[in-house]
C-alpha cells in the first residue's frame, strides 16, 4: 500500500506542469528580491543618464558647442517639464499593459536617446533630447520601477522601495567621477558613451527577459475562472489560481493555507474580493497577519 502511494505521488509530478515565476515566489522568497536586485540595476542605469552623468558634461558641451549657461539651464526645465506632462498618461498605460512593459519600451528608448545624444550637434537637438528623456523616465524611471516592486511585495512593499531608492544615490556617487574622469581625458563624447553601453547591454535584457509582473499586479483578476476557489474537504485546499497566469498544481494554491475551524482566515490587500468569495478556507499570508 505504502509502494501504491509512492508510485502515485510521483506519478502527479511528472504529470503537473512547471510552476511560472508568480507562484514559484511562495515557494522560493528568493524570486522576488532576485527580481528587486534587477529593478535596483535598472534604476542606478536609469539615474545616471538623466541625472548624474549629464551635469557633470555640462561645462564641456558647453565649450564645444558653444552654449551659454542659460541655454544648458533649459535643457533641466525641457526634461522636468515633460516628465510632468507625461507622468499620468505613463501611469495609465502601465495599469492598462503593465508595468513590465512599459519598463521595457522605456528602456529601449533610453538606449537609443542616449546613443543619439552623443552625436548631438546643436542646443535645439540637447533640448530635443532631454524632452525624450523625460519620456523615458517617465515609463522607467523611479515611479515605474516603485509600482513594479508593489506587484512583487504588496502590503510589505515599503522595505523594497526603500532598498530600490538606493540605487539613486548609488548612481551619484558612482557615474560623476567615471564620467567625470573620462570626459577631461578622451572628450564628453565618449565619456556619454557609457550609459548607452550600459543601457543596452545591462538594461534592456534585464526588463526585456530578466523582469516580469509579480503575483499582486492588479490588471490581474482575482475572481471568475482565474479566481480563487477552495474546499476544506480531507483537510487539502483545491484550489485554481488567485490570479492570471499562475497555473498551480492541484491540490494546492497560491500562497494557500487551510484554516482550521474556528481560527479566523487571513486578510489579502492583494484580491480584496477574497474576503467575500471564500468563507475561512483559503487566504493569502503573505500580504497581513491573522486577523
Amino acid at each position: 500500500r505504502f509502494d501504491r502511494h509512492i508510485v502515485a505521488f510521483s506519478l502527479q509530478l511528472l504529470a503537473a506542469p512547471p510552476l511560472p515565476i508568480g507562484a514559484m515566489s511562495v515557494r522560493c522568497p528568493s524570486v522576488k528580491w532576485r527580481q528587486l536586485l534587477y529593478a535596483w540595476v535598472v534604476f542606478v542605469i536609469f539615474a545616471g543618464a538623466t541625472y548624474s552623468v549629464p551635469p557633470v558634461l555640462f561645462p564641456l558641451i558647453a565649450s564645444d558647442l558653444g552654449l551659454s549657461d542659460g541655454r544648458i539651464e533649459t535643457l533641466s526645465s525641457a526634461f522636468l517639464l515633460c516628465k510632468a506632462v507625461v507622468s499620468f498618461p505613463a501611469g495609465l498605460a502601465m495599469q492598462r499593459f503593465g508595468v513590465q512593459l512599459c519598463l521595457a519600451a522605456g528602456t529601449i528608448l533610453l538606449a537609443a536617446t542616449a546613443s543619439a545624444f552623443v552625436f548631438v550637434r546643436s542646443a535645439t537637438e540637447l533640448v530635443l533630447l532631454y524632452v525624450v528623456f523625460g519620456i523615458c523616465y517617465s515609463l522607467g524611471g523611479m515611479i515605474p520601477l516603485i509600482a513594479f516592486c508593489t506587484t512583487w511585495f504588496g502590503a510589505t512593499s515599503s522595505t523594497a522601495i526603500g532598498l530600490l531608492l538606493t540605487g539613486f544615490g548609488f548612481a551619484g556617487s558612482v557615474w560623476p567621477p567615471l564620467v567625470g574622469f573620462i570626459g577631461d581625458h578622451y572628450g564628453w563624447r565618449r565619456a556619454y558613451a557609457l550609459v548607452p553601453i550600459a543601457t543596452f547591454f545591462v538594461a534592456v535584457p534585464l526588463t526585456l527577459c530578466g523582469l516580469k509582473d509579480g503575483p499582486c499586479d492588479e490588471r490581474r483578476p482575482a475572481s471568475g475562472e482565474e479566481g480563487c476557489a477552495a474546499s476544506t474537504e480531507r483537510g487539502v485546499v483545491d484550489a485554481t489560481p488567485l490570479h492570471s497566469g499562475l497555473d498551480l498544481v492541484p491540490g494546492e494554491a497560491w500562497d494557500a493555507e487551510v484554516v482550521p475551524p474556528g481560527r479566523p482566515p487571513r486578510s489579502c490587500l492583494c484580491a480584496p474580493e477574497l474576503r467575500s468569495n471564500v468563507t475561512g478556507a483559503l487566504a493569502c499570508s503573505s500580504c497581513s497577519p491573522p486577523l
